[in-house]
């Protein structure tokens, strides 16, 4: 759900004379990820809402300011705000990371002629066991998605620590996705820029590519409609899916053939790599794809022993 709001006001000067930097904010909910690797525990896992304020940032005087505008309303360094842009909530929303999520998924339903009804119906249906011997659940999900687009379209920046972020260098901003490089260095998702520059100070920051996702994300889907049905295919995110395998599979050999010819042809197709965790419920294999991060898969076999597999994760 995108939620962003907009505090509209005054950006001016105090009684004073000095500059206020606090009458106009914008705070927009954003998804923080309790985690150690990727979108399964980095753009969209736990789903922590942290609500985060992004100040409007001034250290320049007040008259300084007023000749600044006034000489050169183009000025780069002009504060952007509902007092000064005309179009600053549309612009805003624009630049919405759960804006942007939570329109795809409409834009997503509509494509594939989903409603909300007969979604729901889908995973009532997929929720039904008919054979427990034979019941396989992958867990799908694309690895630091937003970043990896990045990386894809410089592929230089494979070998260097990047940064998603829709506020590039700005101390206040938030990072939305981190590469498995700059992730080393203890960045992550949701984290202050302030304190990821701090850990990484070569951390480069890139900005959303919103119709690259989207364009990935569809491609994506279509190559799982090649493996699976349809309507055995439950899309969770834009990068995260679960797909019930019990009509297709008949054993565990045969499932893990079957993922990994999947993740071949993702990686094929997007240039971005995909990890996969394969269980007999969506539990173990959302957590069967941390084990197989990055660029990987796991299988949590009937024969595994569970509480084994399950004392190796941390419990927060």
């Amino acid at each position: 759900r995108s939620d962003d709001r907009v505090s509209d006001g005054y950006n001016g000067c105090n009684d004073n004379g000095e500059h206020n930097e606090t009458l106009i904010t914008t705070r927009s909910e954003q998804v923080s990820l309790n985690s150690d690797s990727n979108s399964a525990d980095d753009d969209d896992e736990n789903m922590n809402l942290t609500v985060v304020s992004h100040e409007i940032e001034g250290n320049q005087n007040c008259d300084h300011n007023r000749n600044n505008n006034n000489n050169n309303n183009n000025n780069s360094n002009m504060l952007h705000n509902a007092a000064t842009d005309p179009d600053y909530v549309k612009n805003f929303l624009k630049n919405s990371r759960l804006h942007f999520i939570g329109s795809w998924r409409r834009r997503f339903m509509e494509r594939n002629q989903l409603t909300i009804q007969n979604h729901c119906a889908i995973r009532k249906k997929l929720s039904a066991r008919p054979d427990a011997s034979t019941y396989f659940v992958v867990h799908l999900d694309m690895d630091c998605f937003f970043a990896s687009i990045a990386m894809r379209q410089n592929p230089e920046l494979r070998t260097m620590p990047i940064a998603v972020s829709h506020s590039g260098n700005n101390a206040h901003g938030e990072i939305s996705s981190a590469n498995y490089v700059a992730r080393k260095y203890g960045v992550k998702a949701g984290m202050w820029m302030k304190r990821a520059k701090e850990l990484c100070k070569d951390l480069i920051i890139v900005p959303y590519q919103f119709h690259l996702y989207e364009e990935a994300a569809l491609q994506v889907y279509n190559i799982l409609r090649e493996f699976v049905p349809s309507d055995s295919i439950e899309v969770s995110s834009i990068d995260e899916s679960y797909l019930y395998m019990h009509q297709i599979c008949m054993d565990e050999n045969h499932a893990s053939s079957l993922v990994s010819d999947i993740r071949k042809k993702i990686e094929a197709t997007t240039g971005c790599t995909a990890s996969a965790g394969i269980a007999h419920n969506k539990l173990l294999a959302r957590m069967a794809t941390k084990k197989a991060k990055p660029n990987g898969q796991h299988l949590v076999s009937r024969s595994s022993d569970l509480l084994t597999f399950m004392s190796s994760f941390n419990v927060r």
